[in-house]
């Protein structure tokens, strides 16, 4: 490892220690350990670390009472990488503006695991890509907004087991995309170029903003919902999924990540739960569930509702009236 490397790793060891994000920190110092095991700075790290512990962690006392001979510790003892590589591929697929870049990251941070990008294009027309997920590792986190294509679905049952389908009500889904795209307008975000709206709509008041987004892209919400139905209840399609919602996240965060963690088989201890009673405004613009009963017309109400009835309303207990 060059000293770079090894400075890179220290940073974020240190980082996770800081945060208490133990078992993060024994992620990366795994790693650096693996490739350079004599480092006295990465030992005197293991050192504090293991304090910080109180040497109750069993793993991290086996890692530090074998760091300290002269063996190369992961070639000796494979499960003791069990803290950065023990974990399975975590597919986290979400309808847009659901918190899922909190959500994402919470994962990341709180599991130890490896960003991992296998999409092209833009919501509603993502695709997998058949490169990456060919070479997909465990421990990695796959996080994007794929609909329930053909394609995605082959490719899915091809290499993954189990997969997260993240939802929320489409109707305040709808509201946070509209007001996702004025702020993204006044940054004159490069994105915009592959959503051509029709001329002058940023000009147009919020509600009117609303009134094309309903008749032009609520739909593609209700048909990415009820997409993902249908293949959770196809034959053909391989993975288990765990339907998770914004409103179970908001109300009871620690509910809904003790759902992830029992659904891929991994133990409580082993995630860093975050705090989300003070959300950045970087994932968050207000957390509403129920926004848009407030910002709709009725006009709006009864098309959107109307298009929730039948089916997904009553599987994910969202009122339509």
């Amino acid at each position: 490892m060059n000293p770079s490397a090894t400075q890179s790793h220290l940073h974020l060891v240190r980082e996770a220690r800081s945060n208490g994000q133990i078992t993060r920190a024994l992620g990366h110092l795994t790693r650096a350990l693996k490739l350079n095991p004599q480092d006295q700075e990465l030992r005197s790290e293991l050192d504090e670390l293991v304090g910080q512990i109180g040497q109750v962690d069993a793993l991290a006392q086996k890692l530090h009472r074998h760091v300290c001979t002269p063996v190369h510790i992961i070639q000796q003892e494979p499960e003791l990488a069990v803290v950065a590589h023990n974990m399975p591929v975590v597919v986290f697929n979400a309808l847009p503006k659901s918190a899922s870049d909190y959500i994402s990251d919470a994962l990341a941070k709180g599991l130890n695991l490896d960003d991992y990008f296998a999409v092209t294009g833009v919501f509603p027309n993502k695709l997998l890509r058949r490169d990456a997920m060919a070479n997909v590792k465990a421990g990695a986190l796959l996080y994007d907004h794929v609909d329930a294509a053909g394609f995605n679905q082959i490719l899915l049952s091809q290499y993954v087991d189990r997969m997260i389908v993240h939802v929320r009500d489409p109707r305040q889904a709808l509201v946070s995309w509209t007001h996702h795209f004025r702020q993204r307008y006044e940054n004159r975000d490069e994105v915009l170029a592959f959503y051509q709206f029709c001329p002058d709509y940023y000009s147009w008041s919020f509600e009117r903003q609303l009134d094309w987004q309903i008749e032009h892209y609520f739909h593609h919400f209700v048909d990415w919902i009820t997409g993902w139905l249908d293949a959770d209840e196809n034959p053909g399609f391989k993975p288990a999924i765990l339907f998770s919602t914004f409103e179970t996240f908001r109300t009871d965060p620690r509910k809904y990540f003790e759902g992830i963690l029992k659904f891929y088989d991994i133990a409580p201890e082993r995630f860093s739960f975050p705090e989300v009673t003070h959300p950045s405004r970087e994932h968050f613009r207000q957390g509403s569930m129920n926004e848009w009963q407030r910002v709709f017309t009725n006009a709006q109400i009864d098309k959107t509702s109307a298009m929730l009835r039948g089916r997904i309303a009553p599987t994910f207990g969202w009122d339509v009236g």
